[in-house]
């Protein structure tokens, strides 16, 4: 997937603010995946029986489809 880019963003009044500004022009669209902080999801993964690049792998299939 060429493009990718990980972007901070702070939820605020029903808008995603962006900590940095985006290269983007006006009205362009994106797809974009939430991942709510880490420290929030301690542990939940730990019995998950699947390696980081394979997880991607699966994740980079549904964004596909």
């Amino acid at each position: 997937m060429e493009g990718l880019k990980k972007v901070k963003a702070k939820y605020e009044n029903s808008t995603l603010k962006t900590k940095e500004p985006l290269q983007l022009k006006e009205g362009e669209e994106v797809d974009v995946i939430i991942v709510p902080k880490f420290s929030k999801f301690k542990g939940i993964l730990k019995d998950l029986d699947v390696d980081s690049v394979s997880l991607q792998h699966k994740i980079r299939e549904y964004w596909n489809k």
